[in-house]
């Protein structure tokens, strides 16, 4: 079981690993983990059978405390049929990102207005499924422009040999969108517009405190419809059509460690993501009787690393902190005429350093990720002997989420 484990890492280190969009919360923000790489209660949108380990929580998120909109929460409990959840007002996020590719003019960007969880262990085997509807009406002159977005995901976790839990994911979802302005003739009707892909969690655990996770997902989006207008030309009015197509394929591969330390009350974790990104975009117009197409495409590499500790400080106060780098990065674009390319590095990106922390007392949780720009400007403003907030200088909180464990 030892060469097969070793032989699985030697692969994951030549490939190594960015991070997809996953279910982010204030906890791993503050990490700077990815919801794949260590156990938190935002799994249960990216896996939904993890949902029978987070059952009978009441929680309510602030994403961006600079921001009224960014306001959600929900409640899960648990049941005869299983453990039952449900949330309002979620942000989309991949892969019920509420982006289903990109618009025509702009990316389609939702919100949850709901979603529905159910989670279920049965013997050797749990299911989980969560549905969610999103919306978004964006006003244009004298119009608007309306998007719905309907989702589903279904996951399952079992004990696959030499992996001691197994996960899988399956996830669809679907918009339509709608124009209309008083100011156009214009029609716009979609000609397909989803998002479809799969993943996979495997975990394997050396002991009781170490372990190891290998990540995988596909992904694929497309955003497809056709524009029809009236335009004059020599005096006559002749129809006008573009039929636009967006597709963009997203895979990811991600190796991490964890390590519990003071008898699980604390946790130190490393790991590597290789991510890659291609996208197509096809307009084709017609004008009477001609016909133009255009075609433009674009692909990315993205090799990071990340590692991030979470200790007891005291019995009620958790710390917490991560580090990441982009340690290869590679882009290539060409336009939309097909006559120039373009090809980029960035691995000039400094080191992300993130922190937070957690406040547990009786039923309550608090999980704070806090700005670090702003706890380094705090740093600098102590003065030994004058006192330590003689500049008025505070750190800031980004983000936090809110918890009461209810009863069983």
């Amino acid at each position: 079981m030892k060469k097969v484990i070793f032989l699985i890492m030697a692969c994951f280190m030549v490939l190594g690993a960015t991070s997809m969009s996953y279910g982010q919360s204030s906890r791993l923000n503050s990490m700077n983990a990815a919801g794949w790489q260590v156990d938190d209660q935002s799994n249960i949108f990216a896996f939904p059978n993890t949902g029978t380990l987070y059952s009978n929580i009441l929680g309510v998120n602030f994403d961006d405390l600079s921001s009224s909109n960014k306001k959600w929460g929900g409640l899960t409990k648990s049941s005869d049929i299983g453990t039952l959840g449900v949330f309002v007002n979620r942000p989309g996020v991949a892969p019920f990102r509420g982006t289903i590719s990109q618009n025509w003019d702009q990316p389609v960007i939702c919100k949850d207005l709901v979603d529905v969880l159910w989670a279920k262990a049965m013997d050797a085997i749990t299911f989980g499924l969560l549905v969610n509807y999103g919306e978004r009406q964006r006003y244009i002159a004298n119009g608007s422009m309306d998007t719905r977005v309907l989702g589903a995901m279904a996951g399952l976790a079992t004990e696959l040999a030499p992996f001691n839990s197994a996960n899988f994911r399956a996830y669809y979802s679907f918009a339509t969108k709608n124009n209309w302005s008083t100011d156009s003739d214009e029609t716009i009707k979609d000609d397909g517009i989803f998002n479809v892909g799969f993943g996979t969690l495997l975990i394997s655990n050396f002991d009781a405190d170490n372990s190891m996770r290998l990540f995988g997902d596909l992904d694929f989006d497309q955003c497809a419809a056709t524009t029809a207008t009236t335009v004059e030309e020599d005096d006559a009015d002749v129809a006008s059509t573009s039929k636009y197509n967006n597709s963009t394929t997203n895979a990811t591969l991600g190796l991490a460690f964890n390590h519990k330390v003071n008898n699980g009350k604390g946790l130190v974790y490393s790991g590597f993501t290789l991510g890659w990104w291609g996208a197509t975009n096809k307009d084709t117009s017609t004008s009477g009787d001609d016909t133009t197409t255009t075609t433009a495409n674009a692909n990315m590499w993205d090799i990071s690393w990340n590692a991030g500790v979470e200790g007891q400080m005291t019995s009620w106060l958790n710390w917490r902190a991560g580090l990441g780098k982009s340690i290869f990065h590679r882009y290539f674009q060409r336009d939309a005429e097909n006559t120039a390319a373009s090809y980029g590095d960035e691995n000039s990106q400094p080191f992300i350093f993130t922190c937070g922390f957690g406040v547990a007392l009786e039923n309550w949780v608090l999980d704070c990720d806090v700005n670090s720009s702003s706890l380094l400007t705090f740093a600098k403003s102590v003065k030994p002997g004058q006192g330590l907030f003689t500049d008025g200088e505070y750190f800031q909180i980004a983000s936090m989420r809110l918890s009461y464990l209810l009863g069983q």
